[in-house]
């Protein structure tokens, strides 16, 4: 049994849909931060009561990529990827585990793919 809910099954599953017809369409250049945005997008369609944003980490820093949805003003839920982006996701309810490791899983394909 999941631990997460059949929103988040239906976000995973319209995400795998668009990493796959952007990685059937290798002609075209990389489209990292466009494919980030995009799917920032459609996670915030599946819940429209969250935000969320990525971030690159320069040093000590953190640098803004993209993100979407509307400012909740509250303490973000933090998902580390890769050592390297931070996934921040602001909601009223809280993420369940298995959500957070299917998004950190999730963007860090994507991230691996826009290196690779």
């Amino acid at each position: 049994m999941s631990t997460y809910n059949k929103d988040f099954a239906g976000f995973l599953t319209t995400a795998g849909k668009i990493i796959a017809e952007t990685r059937e369409n290798t002609s075209r250049e990389p489209q990292g931060r466009n494919l980030l945005q995009i799917l920032c997008r459609v996670y915030t369609e599946h819940f429209p009561g969250r935000k969320i944003y990525i971030a690159v980490k320069l040093g000590k820093r953190l640098s803004y990529l993209t993100g979407a949805g509307k400012e909740l003003y509250l303490e973000p839920e933090v998902i580390e990827i890769q050592d390297k982006y931070v996934v921040f996701i602001e909601t009223k309810s809280g993420l369940l585990r298995g959500e957070k490791e299917e998004i950190a899983t999730l963007f860090s394909s994507v991230l691996a793919f826009n290196q690779g």
